[in-house]
């Protein structure tokens, strides 16, 4: 292997493990950005330190000088932090999520064109270092509520595909423990089969004694008495019952052993396939902790404060599915942002939270199933307004929706077209989008269902 494709191979490795890091570097600081104090602030200032830190080495490691000086400057902003030398402001939260999306842009770029993206690391490690000497951070002012604009799509949904997979130790310990009983089995096996054979070699010996007896069988025949020929019929008769009684306890025994085997066989095979599907499952965490960064960047756009609260990271899933299961959830998600809750404004004179709160809990069910349950504190959902689309699209009656009731009137949310935003975004308003989801949900065998306050 030459240095080139030794690079490359290492820098397969370090996109894996930038995301994972910058995963974790995003989850602390919006810990962080919530206002948490004492040991819990200062757990995660030490875990979002020592993350840059890493990825920063890491990045020198591969020869990538654009990310580790991103990350130098990054981790100089929580050394400064850590020794309360600058104001945890939201603006700064801004600037530090940016950075996180620097990196994740600059990886996820084409090397030819990484380049062109050096005038803007440049001004963004020029920003951060400002920050350390006190200078005022500089961003894009956030809106101040009222109709929401438009939406730039800025999460990457579905990262880069990857020909490996990170496998805990104790799941492969468990999968090599297995294998070695499976080898042992197979060598007992073996013997078994060597047992047989010496059975079948000894049937074969009693076919050959019985053909010699066939002569004397044809000597008796047409004579009364011959003292050889019966004496010799009578002696194979008594080594004949002999022998098949032998035969028949050896095949009774084997046969017992057999099906002990084949009972024992099924067991750890079925163990090996059951740890074989927990390899390829994955934590519902891989996926959650994309959402409250993606959350936080729409709501900051809409001029809203939200809280996400996901509950159930720890719940694990087959990675094929919680792939599919990506683009509904997020859907649902930014809906829930863009005209599922209301402005601080609205919220307030209502005698509300400015914050609204989206909760996101995931729960294993009974049959082995998955529940994902998605809710916020909104106003919930108009079904007058709901009806109304609905006939002005001709899907029903005005008769015929005065006789739904309040679940049946729901559903028609899920129609094509059927939409309760007054406008269209660049992210919700069209009507079609929990139409997709619905779809997609059956196709992976599920089922969606609505509810409203």
């Amino acid at each position: 292997m030459n240095e080139e494709e030794l690079l490359k191979k290492l820098r397969e490795a370090f996109s894996e493990e930038s995301r994972e890091r910058l995963a974790s570097l995003s989850s602390s600081l919006l810990s962080l950005e919530k206002g948490v104090g004492g040991e819990e602030k200062a757990r995660n200032l030490e875990v979002a330190f020592r993350e840059a830190h890493s990825l920063k080495g890491a990045a020198r490691s591969v020869n990538l000088s654009e990310i580790e000086t991103i990350c130098q400057a990054v981790e100089g902003v929580f050394a400064a932090m850590k020794r309360d030398e600058i104001n945890m402001s939201g603006d700064l939260f801004d600037l530090l999520h940016h950075s996180v999306r620097m990196i994740e842009d600059f990886l996820a770029a084409p090397e030819a064109a990484r380049p062109e993206r050096m005038g803007e690391i440049a001004s963004l490690v020029s920003q951060l270092q400002g920050v350390q000497t006190g200078r005022e951070v500089k961003v894009p002012e956030r809106k101040a509520g009222g109709e929401p604009g438009p939406i730039e799509e800025k999460t990457p949904l579905k990262p880069p595909p990857s020909e490996s997979v990170r496998v805990s130790i104790a799941k492969l310990d468990s999968l090599f423990f297995k294998t070695e009983e499976l080898v042992t089995l197979k060598l007992s096996s073996d013997q078994q089969l060597t047992d047989l054979k010496t059975i079948a070699r000894s049937i074969e010996d009693w076919n050959k004694r019985w053909a010699e007896m066939e002569r004397h069988r044809k000597a008796l025949q047409g004579m009364a008495t011959q003292g050889d020929a019966l004496d010799n019929l009578d002696r194979f008769l008594d080594w004949n019952r002999d022998f098949i009684r032998t035969l028949g306890a050896g095949l009774r025994t084997l046969t017992k052993g057999s099906s002990q085997k084949d009972r024992t066989l099924g067991l750890m095979v079925d163990d090996l396939l059951n740890d074989m599907k927990r390899v390829a499952m994955l934590p519902f965490s891989t996926l959650l902790d994309i959402f409250p960064r993606m959350v936080r960047e729409i709501s900051r756009e809409q001029g809203k404060d939200v809280d996400l609260r996901v509950k159930g990271g720890e719940v694990e899933i087959d990675r094929r599915i919680l792939e599919e299961m990506r683009d509904p959830v997020t859907h649902i998600l930014r809906n829930c942002v863009d005209h599922g809750l209301e402005s601080p404004e609205e919220r307030e004179k209502l005698g509300k939270p400015g914050t609204g709160t989206i909760e996101l809990t995931v729960s294993q069910v009974a049959g082995g199933k998955v529940e994902v349950l998605i809710s916020d504190d909104g106003p919930g959902i108009d079904l007058a307004q709901v009806k109304r689309k609905a006939q002005g699209l001709g899907i029903m009656t005005e008769q015929e929706l005065e006789a739904l009731d309040e679940r049946d009137a729901l559903s028609l949310v899920l129609r094509s077209g059927v939409s309760t935003s007054p406008i269209i975004t660049d992210i919700s308003g069209r009507g079609l989008g929990l139409a997709i989801v619905q779809e997609k949900v059956e196709k992976l065998g599920g089922l969606l269902s609505l509810d409203t306050a």
